[in-house]
């Protein structure tokens, strides 16, 4: 590990080497805090970096499944703000972003042009030039993934149950979501 007095020390000075001579200069209270503050930064992105790569590695249903069923796995696709989003590999990592873009639209949207539309429709206000304007609503897609009984929960019930499977984690999303028309 490191000592205390020595992450201390990283914090609140720092080192300069001038024609081989090391000369130690204290840093002001800003440039101290931005040091910490960058240091933060670091381990948090090392810390979210292995555990994305531990949740791939143990999510990675080529490891589970045989060659010759290769074929017969399919993929996520998520459609954001810019598009569909279908890479050759989706992994972990990328569906968190996914599903992140699919809040934050799914949130400006409501927040922004639902919103907007109601109040003029209860006004009785026109929008010119946008009487045919439809909003995407999402929020079906919101809940498959993230409602009370949805695919992240089920995810996580079968992580952290005993004996937890892929195929079981597959069987359970099937028949809570069968009717969804999302589901593919």
């Amino acid at each position: 590990g490191v000592s205390t007095s020595m992450l201390e020390d990283s914090f609140t000075e720092k080192i300069h080497v001038v024609r081989g001579v090391a000369m130690k200069m204290k840093l002001t209270p800003d440039d101290a805090s931005k040091a910490c503050d960058t240091f933060a930064k670091e381990l948090y992105g090392l810390i979210w970096n292995y555990l994305v790569e531990k949740i791939n590695i143990a999510t990675d249903a080529t490891r589970t499944y045989s060659s010759e069923r290769s074929s017969q796995l399919g993929h996520i696709s998520l459609v954001d703000m810019f598009g569909l989003e279908n890479f050759p590999v989706n992994r972990f990592e990328q569906f968190c972003i996914n599903y992140a873009s699919e809040m934050i639209q799914h949130r400006y949207l409501t927040d922004n042009f639902k919103t907007m539309t109601d109040e003029y429709a209860t006004e009785k206000l026109r929008l010119d030039g946008m009487d045919d304007l439809q909003m995407v609503d999402n929020s079906d897609l919101m809940e498959l993934l993230g409602g009370k009984i949805g695919i992240i929960v089920a995810l996580d019930e079968e992580c952290v149950r005993q004996g937890g499977s892929d195929s079981m984690f597959v069987y359970k999303v099937k028949v809570v979501h069968e009717m969804s028309s999302r589901m593919v």
